[in-house]
Formats: structure tokens, C-alpha cells, sequence
């Protein structure tokens, strides 16, 4: 006989680790196949030979779901695809399958009824801008985002998640432009487990919209009211070449933007220290969105210790010029 003793918890996150325990009534040889719920194809297989016990853990076969950011102007609310995986094993002595699991990219374990993002539920946006958030509900459960605007404006959205993970992307355009806040409640199964405040400020003429996936795979979006700086860096090589006259010459060049944000909070700059080492960054500059990278970067705390400030260096738009 061959049976799974133990499985890691629903929306257990991979630096954790997955763990899965099978075990047999005697030393055996164990065929262990790990397969994505959701395509039924086989990610992995392993064997491990004459043990009566053996531990899988299978973080490091599985991919990282992130969550891509929208850029519309329309409010909507979606599930997000989830990673599911379940286990066989095959023996001798018989062969047995474990439950699904959903797995979390990173980060802490994802609570059901809970938003999943670096950033304060305090937060400022500008009149035209738009936001996402995560919310954590329970597979085929319903999920309702009121968003009620200061000027008394409504604007309800609801699903029946199947994966029990959505995103609700919020964008401002959709109500008048005298509005100076907006409440957003998230509500699972009819109760409210979630409240954001947001404050509209005002817009920059040299203001950039940052949006970056966090470690924990997640949206997140700030807006720098200041840009210090633009430049253009420029290398030039030499390519050796079997050319008879003058050299060819390689320039590559990249487009940098210098920018600050304002007194942050605490909280809320921890919550923006995150861009340095996310996966992907995108910079929203005149109208038009680029991929980005962070070069530079330097978070102060002022003396008294109750603000902070933070300052980014950006890359983006490179180009190779053969001459």
C-alpha cells in the first residue's frame, strides 16, 4: 500500500516550501510524477529508491504565477490564474494520488479574505490614473468591489471567482473630475473584509507613473511628482571584423529619467523600496509605456524619523546603432 501522509496547506507560497510526504508499509521504490492541475501535463518526475518514506518538495519544479497590471480606463474585476498541482505516486505495493494544491508565487502565505500588496491601504493617485489590488477569496466564492467616490458616484463590480484569487483594477477616469476621494470596500461572500482610501492629488506636468510586480508576484504602482533629470548614455565598441577599411563601431544607448517621490510615510516606503528588486518595471512617460530597470536608487529617512523620501534612476528604450 502506498498513501500521501501529508500536503502542504492551500496557497502555501514556494520559498516556504511544498511539501509533500508519501509513504509505503515497506521499503520501496517510489515513481513520483508532478502534474499542473490545470493542463494535466506532468511538470516533473522523480525517483527515489528503498525508502518506506519520502519527502517532495516541489518548489523548485513549479512556475511563478505573476499578475500581469492593466492599463485601461475601464474598472473591471478578474480572476487571476492560479498555479494548482497535484501528485502520484507508483509502487510496487500499490499507487495513490494527493489532492490539489494551489501554490502562491512568493512571500507570505496568501489568507483568504485578505489583500495582497506592499503598499498602505492609505494610498494617492491622480485624477486619470488607475490602480490594482489583489484580493484573496475562497475558489467559487463571490466577490464584490464597491467603489464609492466622495462626489457620491457608485460603481459596484462582482464575480464568482473560480480560482479564489482576483485582481480589481480601478481607474479613476470613470468618474467626474471634481471627485477628491474614493473609498474602495471588497466584500467575500456579502462581507466587507477590506476598505481602501484613496486621496486624489494633483497631477504634474513631469509626473511618471511607475508600475512593477513585487517579489511577491503583484502589481504595484506609484506615481514620482518630481523628475530631477533625462539623459542619454551612450557605449561605443569596436567589433573585430575581417573589414579592409575603418573600423565598425557598435553603439549601444539607453535612455535614463531621474525621479523623487514625495514625504512617504513609513510604511509607505518600504512598501516603494520593493521596485529595486522587482522582476519587471514599466514607466508610464508621455502617454506612452516602456519597460524599465532600476540603475540607481536611494531611499532617505528624515532625521525624526516619521517620513522618508526616495530617489530612482531608470533605464529604458535601448537601441544598437552598427556603424
Amino acid at each position: 500500500m502506498v498513501y500521501f501522509s501529508s500536503q502542504p496547506e492551500d496557497l502555501t507560497p514556494i520559498e516556504s516550501g511544498v511539501v509533500f510526504v508519501v509513504e509505503s508499509v515497506e521499503q520501496s521504490d517510489f515513481a513520483i510524477d508532478i502534474i499542473d492541475y490545470n493542463t494535466s501535463n506532468v511538470v516533473a518526475s522523480k525517483i527515489i529508491k528503498g525508502v518506506e518514506s519520502a519527502q517532495v518538495d516541489i518548489a523548485p519544479y513549479i512556475n511563478v504565477e505573476r499578475v500581469t497590471p492593466s492599463w485601461s480606463n475601464i474598472s473591471s474585476l478578474e480572476d487571476v490564474p492560479t498555479a494548482t498541482y497535484y501528485l502520484t505516486a507508483r509502487t510496487e505495493m500499490g499507487y495513490d494520488e494527493s489532492d490539489p494544491v494551489r501554490v502562491c508565487s512568493n512571500g507570505s502565505k496568501m489568507v483568504v479574505g485578505s489583500i495582497y500588496s506592499v503598499m498602505p491601504k492609505q494610498r494617492e493617485i491622480c485624477y486619470g490614473e488607475c490602480d490594482d489590488v489583489v484580493f484573496v477569496a475562497e475558489p467559487n466564492s463571490t466577490v464584490e468591489a464597491r467603489i464609492l467616490a466622495s462626489s457620491g458616484e457608485q460603481k459596484v463590480l462582482a464575480i464568482s471567482s473560480s480560482t479564489g484569487v482576483v485582481r480589481l483594477h480601478i481607474a479613476t477616469a470613470q468618474f467626474s473630475e471634481h471627485i477628491k476621494s474614493f473609498d474602495v470596500e471588497i466584500a467575500l461572500d456579502d462581507n466587507v473584509t477590506q476598505t481602501l482610501h484613496y486621496t486624489i492629488v494633483p497631477g504634474y506636468k513631469d509626473s511618471v507613473r511607475a508600475v512593477w510586480i513585487s517579489a511577491e508576484g503583484m502589481p504595484e504602482r506609484y506615481t514620482f511628482p518630481i523628475t530631477l533629470c533625462k539623459s542619454v548614455v551612450a557605449e561605443r565598441k569596436t567589433l573585430f571584423t575581417n573589414r579592409v577599411v575603418g573600423d565598425v563601431v557598435s553603439c549601444k544607448s539607453k535612455k535614463r529619467i531621474s525621479l523623487r517621490s514625495r514625504a512617504l510615510t513609513n510604511q509607505m516606503a518600504e512598501g516603494l523600496s520593493t521596485i529595486v528588486t522587482a522582476p519587471k518595471v514599466w514607466l508610464e512617460i508621455g502617454g506612452s509605456i516602456v519597460e524599465a530597470r532600476v540603475v540607481e536608487s536611494e531611499m532617505v529617512t528624515y532625521s525624526y524619523g516619521s517620513c522618508a523620501s526616495g530617489e530612482f534612476t531608470f533605464e529604458y528604450d535601448g537601441e544598437e546603432v552598427v556603424l
